[in-house]
Protein backbone atom coordinates (compact mmCIF):
# COMPACT_ATOMS: atom_id res chain seq x y z
CA UNK A 1 0.00 0.00 0.00
CA UNK A 2 1.24 3.64 -0.79
CA UNK A 3 2.83 4.96 2.32
CA UNK A 4 2.42 9.11 2.70
CA UNK A 5 4.94 9.23 5.30
CA UNK A 6 7.24 8.07 2.64
CA UNK A 7 5.58 10.10 -0.40
CA UNK A 8 5.30 13.58 1.60
CA UNK A 9 9.14 13.33 2.48
CA UNK A 10 10.03 12.32 -1.42
CA UNK A 11 7.82 15.13 -2.09
CA UNK A 12 9.82 17.73 -0.27
CA UNK A 13 12.95 16.27 -1.10
CA UNK A 14 12.35 17.04 -4.90
CA UNK A 15 10.94 20.25 -3.94
CA UNK A 16 14.39 21.17 -2.13
CA UNK A 17 16.64 19.59 -4.66
CA UNK A 18 17.96 21.44 -7.58
CA UNK A 19 16.55 20.42 -10.55
CA UNK A 20 18.18 21.03 -14.18
CA UNK A 21 16.09 22.11 -16.30
CA UNK A 22 17.16 21.39 -20.14
CA UNK A 23 15.94 23.92 -22.48
CA UNK A 24 15.29 21.46 -26.01
CA UNK A 25 13.70 21.50 -29.57
CA UNK A 26 11.99 18.33 -28.73
CA UNK A 27 11.52 15.28 -26.58
CA UNK A 28 15.14 13.42 -26.12
CA UNK A 29 14.80 10.14 -28.28
CA UNK A 30 16.94 8.69 -25.99
CA UNK A 31 15.43 7.51 -22.54
CA UNK A 32 18.89 7.49 -20.84
CA UNK A 33 18.45 11.08 -21.10
CA UNK A 34 15.74 11.62 -18.63
CA UNK A 35 17.30 10.90 -14.95
CA UNK A 36 15.62 11.46 -11.72
CA UNK A 37 17.38 14.89 -11.47
CA UNK A 38 16.75 17.15 -14.37
CA UNK A 39 13.89 17.61 -16.79
CA UNK A 40 13.36 18.46 -20.16
CA UNK A 41 11.17 21.95 -20.81
CA UNK A 42 9.94 21.22 -24.49
CA UNK A 43 6.99 21.29 -26.46
CA UNK A 44 4.85 18.14 -26.98
CA UNK A 45 1.56 17.62 -28.19
CA UNK A 46 -0.51 13.82 -27.57
CA UNK A 47 -3.84 12.77 -28.94
CA UNK A 48 -5.97 10.05 -27.13
CA UNK A 49 -8.55 7.58 -28.56
CA UNK A 50 -10.50 6.23 -25.89
CA UNK A 51 -13.60 4.03 -26.08
CA UNK A 52 -16.76 4.97 -23.60
CA UNK A 53 -18.26 2.53 -22.49
CA UNK A 54 -15.66 -0.10 -22.33
CA UNK A 55 -16.62 -1.82 -18.85
CA UNK A 56 -20.19 -2.86 -20.81
CA UNK A 57 -18.09 -3.70 -23.73
CA UNK A 58 -15.53 -5.81 -21.78
CA UNK A 59 -18.15 -7.39 -20.17
CA UNK A 60 -17.92 -10.10 -22.80
CA UNK A 61 -14.06 -11.88 -22.68
CA UNK A 62 -14.20 -14.05 -25.72
CA UNK A 63 -12.64 -14.43 -28.91
CA UNK A 64 -15.06 -11.96 -30.37
CA UNK A 65 -13.79 -9.31 -28.02
CA UNK A 66 -10.09 -9.60 -28.78
CA UNK A 67 -10.43 -9.27 -32.21
CA UNK A 68 -12.42 -6.59 -32.21
CA UNK A 69 -10.17 -4.86 -29.83
CA UNK A 70 -7.18 -6.17 -31.83
CA UNK A 71 -8.91 -4.62 -35.02
CA UNK A 72 -9.32 -1.08 -33.44
CA UNK A 73 -6.13 -0.74 -31.75
CA UNK A 74 -3.94 -1.86 -34.34
CA UNK A 75 -5.45 0.89 -37.34
CA UNK A 76 -5.35 3.74 -34.63
CA UNK A 77 -1.75 2.48 -34.01
CA UNK A 78 -1.01 3.05 -38.08
CA UNK A 79 -3.01 6.34 -37.93
CA UNK A 80 -1.01 7.77 -35.73
CA UNK A 81 2.10 6.31 -37.41
CA UNK A 82 1.34 8.09 -40.45
CA UNK A 83 3.05 11.33 -38.60
CA UNK A 84 6.20 10.13 -38.07
CA UNK A 85 7.32 12.76 -35.52
CA UNK A 86 6.17 10.94 -32.69
CA UNK A 87 7.98 9.90 -29.49
CA UNK A 88 5.73 7.21 -27.78
CA UNK A 89 2.97 5.04 -28.83
CA UNK A 90 0.99 3.31 -26.80
CA UNK A 91 -2.15 1.15 -25.59
CA UNK A 92 -3.57 1.87 -21.97
CA UNK A 93 -6.44 -0.44 -21.42
CA UNK A 94 -9.14 0.84 -23.63
CA UNK A 95 -7.12 4.03 -24.91
CA UNK A 96 -4.96 4.30 -27.62
CA UNK A 97 -2.26 7.63 -27.23
CA UNK A 98 0.53 8.93 -29.09
CA UNK A 99 2.43 11.56 -27.82
CA UNK A 100 4.33 13.86 -30.75
CA UNK A 101 7.40 16.88 -30.70
CA UNK A 102 5.74 19.90 -31.65
CA UNK A 103 7.95 22.62 -32.29
CA UNK A 104 6.26 24.32 -34.88
CA UNK A 105 2.32 25.12 -35.83
CA UNK A 106 2.64 22.66 -37.99
CA UNK A 107 3.09 20.01 -36.04
CA UNK A 108 -0.01 20.88 -34.17
CA UNK A 109 -2.63 21.26 -37.36
CA UNK A 110 -1.04 17.56 -37.80
CA UNK A 111 -2.33 16.31 -34.95
CA UNK A 112 -5.26 17.70 -35.52
CA UNK A 113 -5.84 16.14 -38.61
CA UNK A 114 -4.87 12.84 -37.09
CA UNK A 115 -8.13 13.56 -35.07
CA UNK A 116 -10.06 13.87 -37.98
CA UNK A 117 -9.15 10.97 -39.64
CA UNK A 118 -9.32 8.63 -36.41
CA UNK A 119 -13.12 10.66 -36.55
CA UNK A 120 -13.56 8.83 -40.05
CA UNK A 121 -12.12 5.90 -39.21
CA UNK A 122 -14.75 5.20 -36.45
CA UNK A 123 -17.43 5.79 -39.11
CA UNK A 124 -15.97 2.74 -41.28
CA UNK A 125 -15.04 0.95 -38.16
CA UNK A 126 -18.34 0.99 -36.63
CA UNK A 127 -20.14 0.43 -40.08
CA UNK A 128 -17.89 -2.84 -40.75
CA UNK A 129 -18.26 -4.33 -37.11
CA UNK A 130 -22.05 -3.72 -37.63
CA UNK A 131 -22.05 -6.14 -40.66
CA UNK A 132 -20.85 -8.37 -38.27
CA UNK A 133 -23.36 -8.17 -36.25
CA UNK A 134 -21.15 -5.97 -33.23
CA UNK A 135 -22.47 -2.63 -31.79
CA UNK A 136 -21.16 0.12 -33.13
CA UNK A 137 -18.42 1.59 -30.76
CA UNK A 138 -18.27 5.24 -29.53
CA UNK A 139 -14.90 6.62 -29.01
CA UNK A 140 -13.86 10.38 -27.36
CA UNK A 141 -10.97 11.67 -29.18
CA UNK A 142 -8.77 14.38 -26.98
CA UNK A 143 -5.85 16.51 -28.04
CA UNK A 144 -3.01 17.95 -25.52
CA UNK A 145 -0.40 20.29 -26.10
Amino acid sequence: MYNYRNGRSNIINILKTETEVIKSKGIPKNDDAFTYKNAYLTWAGAIFIDIEDSSELFDTKDETLARLMRAFTSEIITIFQDFGNYRQIGIRGDCVYAIYDTQYQSDLVEIFSLAVITNTFMKMFNEIIQDFDYDPITAGIGLGW
